[in-house]
C-alpha cells in the first residue's frame, strides 16, 4: 500500500483534514497536513527503515490535533475524517489504513472512524431516471484467474435494485468496446463494475474480455471515463483506487474502490450492505461505513474499501422511481420559515410512508426537536401521491377519543357533519390520504382508535408525531434526533437555522468567516437542538454572540425561554413537559440516569439504578417517551441522556437525593476499572481500550465525584486500575485529573502505604518522557527508585533505573546509560529479580550494537537469556525474548534470533498472549528471510496473519503489511505455496509448529 511514497525535503503541498461527530455535527479538529511529495523509491523490508518512515510520515499525514482528537473520541460514537486534496497525492497515501499504523506505533484503532476522500470537482448531473447498469467480466487468464460466483452475484445485485424501483441492465462477460457502447446509449444514474483490476506502469485499468478464451483486454481509466455519467460508481475489484480517482475527477459525486487485494466473498459482502444501505436512503458516508463492518466480519480489511466524494454527495441515496400525478390541494398548515436540513430523514421516512406494508409511521423525539417540522415537510413532498390528499390534525387540546374522532373527520370535510368511529371509518374507506396528528404524546392511550380505523379501512395511512411510542401493533418508529447530516459539515443545517432565526432578532446578523467558529461552537452547546438554536438567537438582541455562548455553557435553561404563553416559549418547560407524561416510578428513574455521562449500557444500568422495581421496563419506558435515546457502538447498544435533561433533572432535583445514585456510579466504575486492569495485564489490549473510550465520560465524571467527596478509598482504587491506561489511551486530561486528587493521598499516607506514591512517580515518569521532558521524567524515576530501595523494594528500584537507562540510550548519552547500569549492579544481582536484570543486560546488548561493539552485545544477551531460560512463562519475558531477537539478528546472530523467536511464540502461546505471538512470527520470519530461507518466512508471515481477528488487530495489520513487502520483494507464489501449506488447518497448530522448528507441508488428497 505504501510503494512509491517517500519524504522530500521540498515540494510538499497541503492537503486539509477535517474530523467530525457524526452524532452531534460537531468539528472534532481541522488541520491542514504538508504532504511529502512522491517519489519512485519503494519501501524497503528492512524494520529499522519501516519504523523510520513511520515515524517520519504520520505526523505529516495525521497531524497532532487530528490525532490527538482520535484518541480522545474514538469509541463514543461514529466519527468521520474527510480528506480535502487539492493535488493528486492523497491517492498514493494509505489514508484508511494509517490509524492501524499508528496503533502499531502506540495510538489507537478506530473502529467508528468513517474516511472520505474528498475532491473540489463541481459534482456533475446525472440522469433523473432511476436507471442502473451491474457490469461484469471474467477473463479468466493466469493474471486473472477465474471468477465462478461473478455471474450469480451481478443477477443478485439487479435483483435488490429492481425490487426498489430501479430499471437495471446488466452487461455480462464485458469487452472494452461493449462497455463504452453500453455508456454511449443511456445515461445511467448508479454503474455497478464486478470483476479484476490493476494499476499498471501505463495507467490503472480494468479487465475485461477479449473475446478469446484465457485472454483479458484493458480499459484504462482515462478512456472510460470520458463516457461514464452518474451519481454513483462502484467498483468490486481489488486494486482500483486510483481507477477511481481518475473517474472521480471528472465530477462523479461518489466513486468507492478498493484500494488491495480483498477476497471475493468479502467483497460480495460489502456490496450487499453497501446497497442495502443506500436504498434504504442511509446516505453514502454512512452506508460505506456498514459495508465495512460486514467486510470485516467475513475476513476482509475494513480499511480496503475507499470512498471518493464531490461537493456534497455525502446526501446522494438510491431512490427508485416513484410515479405520482396533480392532486388536490392539501389542507396543512402554512410555516413561514424555510424548511432546513433533514434530507436523509426526509428520505428515509416518505420511503417508509411510500411501502404499501406501512400505513402508521410515528416519528419520536424529545421537545423541541422538530419533529412536527419534520411532519409538515414529508406532508408537503407526500401529498401529491395522495389521491385523498394530506390533512393535519393538531392534537395539543384534544383530550379523549371523541374529540379526537371529530377532528379527524373535521380534518377530511370541515364542511360535513358530526363525525362518530362509524363514520369516520366510512369516510376513510377506500380513501387514498395521508393524515398527520401532530403531538400525540397525551393521546397515546387512545392508540387503538388508530389500529381499529387502519383495519377497517383500508388505503389511508397516518403519520404522527409524539413524544411518546404509541405501541400498538404496525406502528414504525422514525426516532428523531439533533440537527445533524453526515455530509462534509454536519453542523452546516444547524448554523443555517441560526442565521435565519439570528436574523430575525438581530437584522444585520450574519455568519462570517470571522464568526463561523464561534456560531458552530454555540451549535454544538446547544447539541443541534432546532428548538434550542432558535431561542438561544433571539437573546442576540440583548448581548453578543461571545457573551450568549458563555451564558448558555452555564445557564443554559435560563437562556433557552422567550415571552410568550406558547408550548414552545422555554426549554425547561418543554423537558418538564416530557416528565410529566412519567409516573413517579419512572420520573424517580429518570432522575437517576442523570448521573451518567456520555451513555450507558445495561449492565451499568443494573448496577446503578434503583428508582423502579424493574430496570428493565423502566429504562424501555424511559426510551419510548424520548427521554433517553439508543446508538450502537461496537461493544454494543448504549444509551444516551441529552445534557439538556440532564440539566433539568440537575436544578429540579436535590443533590443530597443524587448523591448515593452518584457513589453507586462511581462504585460501579471502578469495579469496570478493575475488570479492565485484568484484561490490559492478560493481554486483551484491543478490549479493554474499547471499553475505556467507550465509558471515558463515566470514568471521569466518576473519578470527579470520588475526588470531591475526598473518598480516599476510591481513589485509590481507581488510581491503582486506570491511571496507567490513561496514559497508554492518550486521554492526558482524564490521567491529570486522577492524579491530581490520587497524588495528595499518596503524599499524605507515604508512610503508611509507599505503593500508591511509587506507583504514580513511575507514571509521572513515563509522561515526562513521551513529552520529550528529558529531565522531568528522569526526576521522577530517581525519586521512585529511591523511596523504592528506602522500603526494599530493590527490583522495583531497578527498573526505574533501567527505564533511566534505556532514555539515556535513545538520547545517546553513554554516561546516563553506563551510571544506570551501575546503580543496577550495585544493588547486587541477589536482590533483583531474573527479569529485571535480563532487561538491564538487553539495554547493555543495544548500548553495545549503537556502539559497534557486536560481539560484548551478543556475550550481554546471551547472559541475558541464561538468566531466564528456565523460568516459567509470564508477560514480561515476552519483551525480553523479542528483544533478544532483534539483538541477535542485527548482530548477526541468525541462528540464535531463531531460536529466541521461536521461544517467544512458545511462551506466547503457553500464556495465550495472542498479540505476541504474532510478534513472535513476524521476528522469526524477518531473521528467517535475512537468512535467504525465503519458504519458512513466507509460513510464518501467513502464520501471522491468521490470528483471530479480535484478537490483536494491530498485529494483524502489522502481519498483512510485511505479507505486502514480501510479496513486492520475492513474488507472490511463496506466499501462495504457504498458504497452501495452511488448508485444513488451524492457526494455533500452524503457530506450534513453526515454534518447534518444523516445516509446514501441504495437505495429503485423501
Amino acid at each position: 500500500m505504501t510503494e512509491g511514497v517517500g519524504i522530500s525535503n521540498q515540494s510538499h503541498q497541503s492537503t486539509h483534514l477535517s474530523l467530525t461527530d457524526q452524532l452531534s455535527g460537531r468539528i472534532l479538529a481541522e488541520e491542514s497536513t504538508l504532504l511529502p511529495k512522491r517519489t519512485s523509491a519503494p519501501l524497503s523490508a528492512n524494520e529499522d527503515e519501516w519504523v523510520a518512515w513511520s515515524e517520519a510520515v504520520i505526523p505529516y499525514v495525521l497531524p497532532s490535533a487530528i490525532r490527538q482528537s482520535l484518541l480522545e473520541f474514538a469509541g463514543r460514537g461514529p466519527i468521520q475524517l474527510a480528506v480535502f486534496d487539492p493535488a493528486e497525492l492523497a491517492k498514493h497515501i494509505p489514508w484508511e489504513g494509517l490509524c492501524h499504523r499508528d496503533m502499531i506505533h502506540g495510538f489507537l484503532s478506530i473502529g467508528s472512524l468513517r474516511w472520505v476522500r474528498q475532491l473540489d470537482q463541481i459534482p456533475a448531473q446525472s440522469t433523473p431516471d432511476a436507471c442502473a447498469l451491474v457490469v461484469w467480466a471474467d477473463p479468466g487468464s493466469l493474471d486473472y484467474p477465474p471468477l465462478p460466483n461473478v455471474s450469480s452475484e451481478a443477477e443478485r445485485i439487479a435483483a435488490g435494485l429492481r425490487e426498489h424501483g430501479f430499471h437495471v441492465d446488466i452487461l455480462p462477460s464485458a469487452t472494452p468496446h461493449g462497455l463504452i457502447k453500453a455508456l454511449s446509449g443511456r445515461q445511467y444514474r448508479l454503474i455497478h463494475f464486478s470483476g479484476h483490476a490493476n494499476e499498471l506502469p501505463s495507467g490503472a485499468a480494468l479487465a475485461l474480455e477479449s473475446g478469446r478464451p484465457g485472454s483479458a483486454d484493458m480499459l484504462y481509466a482515462d478512456k472510460l471515463a470520458k463516457h461514464v455519467s452518474a451519481s454513483l460508481v462502484v467498483l468490486a475489484a481489488c486494486n482500483t483506487k486510483v481507477f477511481a480517482h481518475t473517474l472521480a475527477k471528472t465530477g462523479i459525486p461518489a466513486v468507492v474502490a478498493f484500494q488491495n487485494a480483498t477476497p471475493d466473498f468479502s467483497a460480495v459482502q460489502f456490496c450487499a450492505a453497501l446497497y442495502g444501505g443506500l436504498v434504504r436512503c442511509a446516505p453514502i458516508s454512512e452506508a460505506v461505513h456498514e459495508a465495512r463492518g460486514a467486510l470485516a466480519r467475513c475476513g476482509g480489511e475494513w480499511f480496503a474499501p475507499v470512498l471518493y466524494v464531490n461537493g456534497d454527495a455525502d446526501e446522494l441515496t438510491l431512490r427508485g422511481s416513484a410515479a405520482g400525478v396533480a392532486r388536490p390541494k392539501p389542507r396543512l398548515p402554512t410555516e413561514d420559515r424555510p424548511f432546513l436540513g433533514r434530507t436523509s430523514e426526509l428520505l428515509e421516512i416518505s420511503d417508509r410512508i411510500r411501502r404499501p406494508d406501512s400505513r402508521l409511521v410515528t416519528i419520536t423525539g424529545l421537545g423541541g426537536m422538530g419533529k412536527s417540522r419534520l411532519a409538515l415537510g414529508l406532508a408537503q413532498e407526500l401529498a401529491p401521491e395522495f389521491s385523498g390528499g394530506a390533512h393535519w390534525i393538531d392534537c395539543t387540546a384534544i383530550h379523549s377519543e371523541a374529540d379526537l374522532v371529530g377532528a379527524m373527520g373535521a380534518a377530511l370535510d370541515p364542511n360535513g357533519q358530526a363525525y362518530d368511529e362509524a363514520r369516520l371509518s366510512d369516510a376513510l374507506a377506500g380513501n387514498r390520504a395521508l393524515l398527520v396528528l401532530d403531538c400525540f404524546e397525551r393521546l397515546v392511550d387512545h392508540a387503538d382508535l388508530l389500529v381499529r380505523l387502519l383495519r377497517s379501512a383500508p388505503g389511508f395511512k397516518l403519520l404522527v408525531t409524539s413524544r411518546r411510542l404509541l405501541g400498538v401493533s404496525g406502528e414504525y418508529e422514525y426516532p428523531l434526533g439533533p440537527l445533524v447530516s453526515s455530509g462534509r459539515s454536519p453542523l452546516q443545517s444547524a448554523i443555517d437555522l441560526f442565521e435565519q432565526a439570528a436574523t430575525q432578532a438581530k437584522s444585520s446578523f450574519r455568519v462570517t468567516r470571522a464568526n463561523r467558529v464561534q456560531v458552530r461552537i454555540l451549535v454544538e452547546a446547544l447539541e443541534a437542538m432546532p428548538l434550542a438554536i432558535i431561542l438561544a438567537a433571539g437573546r442576540l438582541r440583548t448581548m453578543d454572540l461571545e457573551q450568549l455562548t458563555a451564558r448558555v455553557h452555564q445557564q443554559r435553561l435560563q437562556v433557552l425561554q422567550r415571552s410568550g404563553n406558547d408550548r414552545h416559549a422555554n426549554m425547561a418547560q418543554v423537558v418538564q413537559g416530557s416528565f410529566e407524561l412519567l409516573n413517579p416510578a419512572e420520573h424517580t428513574l429518570m432522575n437517576e440516569c442523570s448521573v451518567f455521562h456520555g451513555g450507558f449500557d445495561w449492565e451499568a444500568a443494573e448496577a446503578v439504578l434503583r428508582g423502579a422495581d424493574n430496570v428493565l421496563d423502566g429504562i424501555t419506558a424511559l426510551r419510548e417517551n424520548s427521554l433517553l435515546s439508543t446508538f450502537d457502538t461496537d461493544s454494543g447498544l448504549r444509551f444516551r441522556i441529552l445534557d439538556t435533561v440532564r440539566e433539568y433533572v440537575e436544578g429540579h432535583c436535590d443533590p443530597d437525593v443524587l448523591a448515593p445514585v452518584q457513589l453507586r456510579h462511581a462504585e460501579y466504575f471502578v469495579r469496570r476499572a478493575s475488570r479492565l486492569r485484568d484484561d490490559w495485564d492478560q493481554g486483551h489490549w484491543q478490549i479493554a481500550n474499547s471499553a475505556l473510550w467507550t465509558d471515558a465520560a463515566n470514568f471521569r465524571a466518576a473519578v470527579a465525584f470520588v475526588g470531591a467527596q475526598r473518598n480516599q478509598e476510591l481513589v485509590r482504587k481507581f488510581a491503582r486500575s486506570i491511571l496507567r491506561w490513561y496514559l497508554e489511551a492518550g486521554l492526558r486530561s482524564d490521567f491529570d485529573l486522577l492524579l491530581s486528587f490520587a497524588e495528595p493521598i499518596a503524599l499524605s499516607d507515604a508512610s503508611n502505604d509507599p505503593h500508591l506514591l511509587i506507583e504514580l512517580r513511575g507514571l509521572q515518569g513515563e509522561c515526562m518522557r513521551r513529552e520529550h521532558r528529558a529531565s522531568e521524567a528522569t526526576g521522577y524515576w530517581l525519586d521512585r527508585a529511591k523511596r523504592c530501595e528506602a522500603i526494599g523494594e530493590f527490583d522495583m528500584a531497578a527498573d526505574s533505573y533501567t527505564d533511566i537507562a534505556s532514555l539515556g540510550l535513545v538520547l545517546d548519552e553513554p554516561e546516563t546509560v553506563n551510571a544506570m547500569l551501575a546503580r543496577i549492579e550495585k544493588i547486587g544481582s541477589a536482590r533483583i529479580s531474573s527479569h529485571i536484570r535480563a532487561a538491564a543486560l538487553v539495554i547493555q546488548a543495544r548500548a553495545s550494537l549503537r556502539w559497534g561493539l557486536q560481539e560484548e552485545a551478543v556475550d550481554a544477551g546471551r547472559r541475558a537469556e541464561d538468566l531466564i531460560a528456565d523460568l516459567p512463562a509470564e508477560p514480561r519475558a515476552l519483551f525480553i525474548w523479542m528483544s533478544l531477537s532483534i539483538v541477535y539478528r542485527s548482530a548477526g546472530s541468525f541462528y540464535r534470533s531463531e531460536v529466541i523467536a521461536r521461544r517467544l511464540i512458545r511462551q506466547a502461546l503457553e500464556l495465550w498472549h495472542l498479540q505476541s505471538v504474532v510478534r513472535g512470527l513476524l521476528e522469526l520470519a524477518r531473521t528467517l528471510e535475512q537468512e535467504g530461507k525465503l519458504a519458512d518466512a513466507a509460513a510464518a508471515i501467513v502464520a501471522g496473519e491468521m490470528i483471530p481477528r479480535h484478537a490483536s488487530p494491530q498485529a494483524r495489520a502489522e502481519a498483512r503489511k510485511y505479507r505486502e513487502d514480501f510479496a513486492s520483494r520475492h513474488g507472490s507464489s511463496l506466499i501462495a505455496d504457504a498458504e497452501a501449506c495452511t488448508v485444513r488447518r488451524d492457526w494455533r497448530s500452524v503457530a506450534t509448529t513453526l515454534a518447534a522448528g518444523d516445516r509446514l507441508h501441504p495437505p495429503t488428497t485423501p
